[in-house]
């Protein structure tokens, strides 16, 4: 999930987050860059913590 995420811990009032979500669902739907695999995804994930571990441990 991207960071511009309201969430309701910024008091924004449930309607308001609601149509936020929904809108935020809305263009993942309609989105049309293909898909990664899971595998492929995690492995990305893992590499860029192993970089940022790295750089901390300079």
């Amino acid at each position: 999930m991207s960071s511009d995420v309201p969430g309701k811990a910024q008091g924004l009032p449930d309607d308001e987050y609601d149509a936020w979500f929904r809108a935020k669902v809305q263009r993942a739907l309609q989105d049309t860059r293909p898909s990664i695999p899971h595998e492929e995804a995690m492995a990305q994930v893992k590499a860029t913590i192993q970089a940022i571990a790295d750089r901390r441990n300079r």
